[in-house]
């Protein structure tokens, strides 16, 4: 056989093989449009638990469940004040310090955390949590209900950091929102700070 043949042929199978190759790799995966509203579309198939992204709540199938989330997190709103003098033998819920304003649609909560140096020269004794008011009204709702947390100081003891955390969805509306005591036993007089802060989600 002629040998310049030969090489022709190999070179001729060699450059199918590759072409045949070239076809067969995968497209690389397409990216779906920006979203202007900062918003992510997806289709979640609850079957298997596959999830893809979406341009849109329209693209998914009968089988799939439209989800959507923001790519933007909510802003934190910090609480930050010194406490006053808070007043013993009381009956309701009272800020301590400065309470922040949020404003909230009827399907989101809002949740927080912040701490309070607090103290007493007499015998305090008291709960603390994290509180919540429509503006313009006066009487506080606290997060956790009948489940706040409870403390005590004395002047031994001197201050002590109190931390209050916790969540709750007031419905639609305009709301102070902050640390807040209620105190049952003395005054709670050799207060320091009170830190933290408040988000607004879904």
């Amino acid at each position: 056989m002629n040998k310049v043949f030969v090489i022709s042929l190999v070179l001729a199978v060699s450059l199918m093989l590759s072409g045949v190759a070239m076809a067969k790799k995968p497209a690389p995966p397409t990216i779906p449009p920006t979203i202007a509203s900062n918003v992510i579309n997806a289709c979640y198939k609850a079957v298997n638990g596959q999830l893809r992204i979406v341009s849109g709540p329209a693209n998914c199938l009968p089988s799939e469940l439209a989800i959507s989330w923001n790519i933007t997190a909510p802003a934190a709103t910090p609480i930050s004040s010194t406490v006053g003098t808070i007043t013993g033998g009381a009956s309701a819920w009272v800020f301590a310090g400065l309470p922040v304003t949020v404003t909230t649609l009827a399907d989101q909560r809002i949740s927080g955390v912040a701490d309070a140096q607090l103290g007493a020269a007499g015998e305090g004794s008291f709960d603390y949590d994290l509180c919540y008011v429509a503006e313009g009204l006066t009487t506080l709702t606290n997060f956790a209900g009948i489940n706040s947390a409870t403390g005590a100081v004395n002047a031994a003891s001197g201050q002590i950091s109190f931390t209050a955390a916790g969540s709750a969805k007031p419905g639609a509306g305009i709301w102070q929102v902050g640390y807040c005591v209620l105190n049952s036993g003395a005054a709670l007089d050799t207060n320091s700070v009170v830190n933290g802060w408040v988000i607004v989600t879904q």
